[in-house]
């Protein structure tokens, strides 16, 4: 693997957020820089509402397409469900051998296994797990050669460092997936996401944004929009790290840079209070609704203090809330402070400190702000 495939990959990875259709192309690069026969990845959503969807390389794809493919999928397929199931319990981003869940001479005993042995010439597999949620999950699962001698999980490895951003397309490729269902063009329905969304160029100059970005921008307080178009903090430090952030975010979109899948940024306001928080991902516009080949950034803004609805019953069935952190979730997505909260459900305001800290910890936060970003994460804020 040199360095430019692997940015080339990145390239096509980043390009399915806005064009889905374009996944079969990005997980062949990733095939050929893990050295597999062949790569399937899986999104499942039932937690959040969603269907399950399977995404393919070349391989499998083609294979799918033939009556030997329908009848593997119609006979010996499900077998792969415990495979799924047995990455859900495993660390996110770890490599794992299908031989962690049962030795070789078992798995090779098993119907799909036999038949794709037999079809393909795979014979050994390794997935990993790209998220943490728990309202979904996403997975890869690598077809190896039936002769490999290497352990296969060292070819995974060589992959690693793209895992993140695979997971971090998956993730804002449901957003503009909900868009779709709705509109034609993914971009130009923006306004239907509550969040502030908005693309931007390396510079920070504004293309196209939706109507809540305008809103939080336009209120003046931290952040503001430049004659020139250019997204301005008005805290000094803010604005270096907005400048560098967007300059990285979009070095990795035109495949220049491996870096972050997104950085997240405090924005402090001139009033005070919780700082706005904003998020810069990679965005390519794969599906060419802004300017072909455009490579930049997409910043995903919200106020702490009055972020989007949700759907906080969803979300406390999926982290098994109790009910009463359940009612208190509710009141943090509505903006609400831990006194706010006591007052609310009249109770003592070490009981909702508590509340609110056993609310953190079941969902694996630091801090409310960490917890908001979770729920806007998982639960895409679209009308």
């Amino acid at each position: 693997m040199t360095r430019d495939d692997e940015h080339r990959a990145i390239m096509k990875i980043y390009d399915t957020v806005t064009a889905p259709g374009k996944w079969r192309h990005a997980l062949d690069s990733l095939s050929g820089i893990a050295e597999s026969k062949a790569l399937l990845m899986v999104v499942r959503g039932k937690a959040a509402g969603q269907r399950d969807i399977s995404l393919m390389s070349s391989v499998y794809l083609e294979f799918s397409r033939t009556l030997r493919g329908m009848q593997y999928g119609l006979t010996v397929g499900r077998h792969q469900k415990a495979d799924w199931d047995y990455l859900a319990g495993r660390p996110v981003l770890a490599p794992t051998p299908d031989t962690a869940m049962a030795p070789a001479a078992v798995l090779d005993r098993r119907g799909d296994y036999a038949y794709l042995r037999k079809k393909l010439g795979i014979g050994r597999r390794v997935g990993a797990r790209l998220n943490p949620d728990r309202l979904w999950f996403d997975a890869l699962s690598l077809g190896y050669d039936a002769g490999l001698d290497a352990a296969p999980e060292a070819g995974l490895g060589r992959a690693a460092g793209l895992l993140p951003h695979v997971a971090k397309a998956a993730e804002l490729g449901r957003v503009f997936m909900q868009l779709r269902a709705r509109e034609n063009a993914a971009l130009a329905a923006l306004d239907r996401v509550r969040a502030g969304l908005a693309a931007a160029a390396a510079t920070g100059e504004i293309l196209t944004r939706n109507a809540a970005f305008a809103r939080l921008v336009g209120a003046g307080d931290g952040l503001s929009l430049g004659r020139d178009g250019r997204l301005r903090c008005a805290d000094p430090d803010a604005q270096a790290a907005l400048k560098a952030a967007c300059a990285a975010a979009a070095a990795v979109a035109a495949g220049e840079e491996r870096g972050a899948p997104e950085i997240c940024l405090p924005i402090p306001r001139r009033g005070g209070g919780a700082p706005l928080l904003l998020d810069v991902a990679p965005l390519r516009d794969g599906a060419a609704e802004l300017e072909r080949g455009l490579s930049g950034v997409l910043l995903t803004l919200v106020d702490p203090d009055a972020p989007p609805t949700a759907d906080a019953a969803r979300f406390a069935r999926a982290y098994a809330l109790t009910k009463a952190e359940a009612e208190v979730l509710a009141l943090v997505l509505q903006g609400m402070s831990v006194r706010e909260i006591a007052e609310t459900r009249d109770v003592a305001a070490a009981t909702a400190k508590n509340q609110v800290s056993a609310l953190l910890r079941k969902s694996g936060c630091a801090r409310r702000e960490d917890l908001i970003r979770l729920v806007l994460r998982t639960m895409p804020p679209v009308d």
